[in-house]
């Protein structure tokens, strides 16, 4: 990929939008770089469901984005 022992940022809008970039992501933590991920929402608005309130909503998101970080090595902001 060419970027290797570097400090990367990804920036993305939502929570759960690391599924996107998780191969780009996975690659660069392989290759020895320190990545990390910055959402710019908590994901509040993320469901349909009118039974959760936003702040279950926004738990939920960021236990999942979490758990994707930690599959990932990735640090999240």
């Amino acid at each position: 990929m060419g970027v290797k022992g570097k400090k990367v940022i990804a920036f993305i809008a939502h929570p759960d939008d690391e599924t996107f970039l998780s191969g780009t992501l996975a690659r660069l933590v392989q290759e020895g770089n320190k990545v990390l991920v910055v959402i710019a929402t908590n994901g509040d608005k993320g469901t349909h469901d009118r039974a959760q309130t936003s702040e279950q909503v926004t738990a939920i998101r960021r236990v999942e984005m979490e758990r994707a970080a930690h599959v990932l090595g990735v640090t999240v902001s």
